[in-house]
């Protein structure tokens, strides 16, 4: 059912943002750019962008070359836009709460160091 099918995507999307998920969902968006179902291709383009995995680059640069609307193309350029800006590293909040314990750390030293030289 197509007005399921778009939300059902997205939940794919959401749940490889976990690494150990993120491989089978984009091989099961992936399959889903092939689909003789225009709406099928829309939602799995957008679902692509939304997952945030640079794997799925090429295909979609493929989809935006090969694009036979312009909807299709701008579809596949807003999903490759997303991907080139997620990119980035991001920080979840476990790495950054680490972090901040080893700066604590370092600067409780330092102090120690400081007062011993006073």
């Amino acid at each position: 059912e197509a007005s399921v099918r778009g939300p059902a995507m997205s939940a794919v999307a959401q749940i490889g943002r976990d690494q150990k998920l993120r491989d089978r969902a984009r091989e099961a968006l992936l399959a889903w750019l092939s689909d003789p179902d225009f709406s099928a291709r829309m939602d799995a383009t957008s679902a692509l962008g939304e997952l945030g995995d640079a794997k799925a680059l090429p295909e979609l640069s493929l989809v935006a070359a090969s694009a036979r609307t312009t909807l299709e193309r701008e579809r596949a350029q807003r999903a490759i836009e997303r991907l080139s800006q997620s990119r980035e590293p991001r920080l979840d909040s476990r790495t950054v709460l680490e972090r901040l314990a080893e700066i604590e750390r370092q600067n409780a030293e330092l102090r120690k160091k400081l007062e011993e030289k006073k």
